[in-house]
């Protein structure tokens, strides 16, 4: 349920925020992750009372103390006519959802959560762990055998490439020093990598690069190491292993972000890597077996696996400007073709 809201929604509320939301008769009262912000919940005889500084009642006011939300904690209030006011702690709201979840229909892939399928695509069969609202047992769902296949992830798909080359791949180039001075490599680079794979230990030395800026350098640099951050991280109160897994995931969604209600087909769901990094082949370098293998024990893929699996939905575009074309011409063009792809059914 909770991948299933930050898939559709993406990064939608970071934090460090208290919240107080309302919509008809139901209020949530919520802390962000980290419990970075206060947030205060009580009652008097006559209210309850969600605050970020305890003393708008005074003590005597109250009919029990006042409680701090813990991080990432929730309470709901449900306020209807005639009826007494049902307060619903974060359990009590993570049942109720689950049961509005499914009763709208939605269902998640047998496959992990890899991949994800509705309703209307599969069929429900085998029961779910014990839970849900009232004794409710909600089903989990198992894939129909003519839609396994489609919706499977990529590597449990493919067994065989095609022959024609991909579309990345205009010629071969050597892989040598010269090719990887091209691409911002330098030698210092390499000795990491060599390092790394020679003696499974990062290598020894300086804590950072200690080279020249990238608008310094007098040699080609990749893009990205023009663009440095300066992070503070805030660990007071301790951050705990759940919480910091969801908090500083790198988990990403390859394919067209899905609405929370909208059915779809099972060719148009994301695919979920939890490594943001895609693996690709190089001629005479690299097996794409083994590769596949790599990529499916840091749960992501190859991106041969991916151009077969999306076909044509999926679209390259040469990271490169003509000789008589400026830099911002070319990103001018490059974003118009990105555009004109995605309004075309590229994902």
């Amino acid at each position: 349920l909770y991948d299933q809201v930050r898939c559709s929604f993406g990064p939608f509320a970071q934090g460090p925020a208290a919240v107080a939301a309302r919509m008809g008769d139901q209020c949530v009262f919520s802390v962000d992750a980290l419990g970075l912000r206060p947030l205060w919940f009580g009652e008097t005889e006559k209210d309850y009372f969600a605050t970020s500084e305890r003393g708008v009642y005074s003590l005597d006011a109250m009919t029990k103390e006042a409680k701090p939300l813990a991080p990432g904690e929730k309470i709901a209030i449900r306020v209807e006519p005639g009826r007494p006011i049902e307060v619903l702690d974060t359990p009590a709201i993570q049942r109720h959802l689950l049961k509005r979840f499914h009763e709208r229909g939605l269902r998640f892939s047998a496959d992990e959560g890899r991949l994800w399928a509705w309703s209307d695509v599969v069929k429900a069969s085998q029961p779910y762990p014990a839970g849900g609202d009232g004794g409710a047992q909600p089903e989990l769902v198992t894939v129909k055998a003519e839609t396994a296949a489609e919706l499977q992830p990529a590597p449990a798909v493919i067994s065989t490439l095609v022959n024609s080359p991909m579309p990345w791949i205009g010629r071969k180039v050597a892989l040598n020093a010269t090719t990887l001075a091209a691409l911002g490599w330098e030698r210092y680079h390499v000795n990491v990598v060599e390092t790394i794979t020679e003696t499974n230990k990062e290598q020894v030395g300086s804590l950072g690069w200690d080279g020249p800026l990238a608008a310094l350098s007098h040699t080609r640099v990749n893009l990205t190491d023009f663009f440095k951050e300066t992070v503070a991280v805030v660990t007071n109160p301790a951050i705990d292993r759940e919480r910091e897994k969801a908090q500083f995931s790198i988990r990403m969604f390859i394919g067209s972000r899905p609405g929370l209600l909208e059915a779809r087909a099972p060719e148009d769901m994301p695919i979920t890597v939890e490594t943001a990094l895609l693996l690709g082949q190089i001629e005479g370098v690299t097996n794409l077996d083994d590769l596949r293998g790599v990529a499916d024990k840091f749960g992501t893929h190859t991106l041969e696996d991916l151009y077969d699996y999306f076909g044509d939905r999926l679209v390259t575009f040469s990271m490169s400007a003509a000789q008589d074309e400026s830099i911002q011409g070319a990103v001018d063009r490059l974003a118009q073709a990105a555009v004109e792809a995605a309004r075309a059914g590229a994902q």
